[in-house]
């Protein structure tokens, strides 16, 4: 099912923090929460929660504001992570959900829907196996790979690969993030061709963040760590926009642009808000390419 969507996107100039396009919809409900849970290439996938109760999810063409909606899913406290990918040989998108059962016990239901797979099909869930993994957030991705963040037993943060081609996923990552007293979520995201890892760890005496990035697919390093040493008690999930040249770095988080210097303190916060803005700024992602095709054609490869 195909319609428009209902929400508006603004377009950011990230050195000056200002808006430099627009666009949108009408919306049809007064109380409405819409979030963009991943962006794949020229698409994204979109999650708006009507009254607290109706949920619709679906993938959004920006270009085009053609909206298709996903298929109807029972609404419960624990929320599916979704991997949204790419297959650079074929064209063709798919879409990987995971739904947590136990964390426990490491156990998840993994789902894959296949676009355009030539079958002519109907477009539906179906069952794909998951490794034994308590997933932090959703996935990200990159070259024809999605990313994950999540915990394995006896193991605090872990990285699997999914490529999107051939379906396999397997651990290419076991960050060694050093003693901490609690774990929290991580979170995962892409930026400038690469994957960044964010790791947050609650030590004795601090709050710290290590920002972890790929090298290879199965090289991982550990560049930055951000001290929040005046309690103001850095939330996740964040993502980093920009580094400079001297080494200072910025960081979108809860709606502002977050800048730590190059010894990961000194930080200052930047509002996005602006006056001719009349919005708040509650997510950011990035498009790596424009396309103004039919939203079926372009997940099935056709465009």
């Amino acid at each position: 099912m195909t319609r428009e969507c209902n929400f508006k996107i603004h377009c950011i100039d990230i050195d000056t923090m200002s808006c430099v396009g627009s666009f949108g919809f009408e919306d049809d409900h007064n109380h409405s929460t819409v979030s963009i849970v991943s962006s794949c290439h020229a698409l994204l996938l979109i999650s708006k929660l009507i009254d607290t109760d109706d949920l619709c999810e679906g993938i959004l063409n920006p270009m085009t504001n053609e909206f298709l909606e996903l298929p109807d899913r029972e609404y419960d406290e624990s929320s599916p992570y979704y991997g949204f990918g790419f297959n650079p040989k074929t064209k063709q998108y798919k879409l990987f959900r995971v739904t947590e059962r136990d964390r426990y016990e490491f156990y998840s239901i993994m789902e894959i829907m296949r676009f355009g797979d030539r079958s002519e099909t109907k477009e539906e869930w179906r069952h794909f196996k998951c490794p034994p993994i308590s997933f932090d957030d959703h996935g990200a991705y990159l070259n024809g790979v999605i990313y994950w963040m999540g915990k394995e037993k006896g193991k605090a943060y872990v990285i699997y690969a999914l490529d999107v081609e051939t379906e396999q996923m397997e651990l290419v990552a076991d960050l060694e993030v050093g003693p901490h007293n609690f774990r929290y979520n991580g979170y995962i995201a892409t930026l400038n061709k690469s994957v960044y890892a964010y790791v947050p760890i609650v030590g004795p005496c601090c709050t710290k963040i290590q920002i972890w990035t790929m090298q290879g697919k199965e090289g991982w390093i550990r560049e930055f760590v951000m001290y929040d040493e005046v309690s103001r008690g850095l939330r996740m999930p964040m993502q980093m926009v920009k580094v400079l040249k001297d080494g200072e770095r910025w960081f979108f988080v809860e709606g502002n642009i977050l800048c730590c210097d190059k010894t990961g303190m000194n930080i200052k916060i930047e509002s996005l808000w602006n006056s001719k803005i009349e919005t708040r700024f509650d997510g950011l992602c990035q498009i790596e390419s424009l396309n103004f095709g039919s939203i079926q054609n372009i997940l099935a490869g056709y465009q």
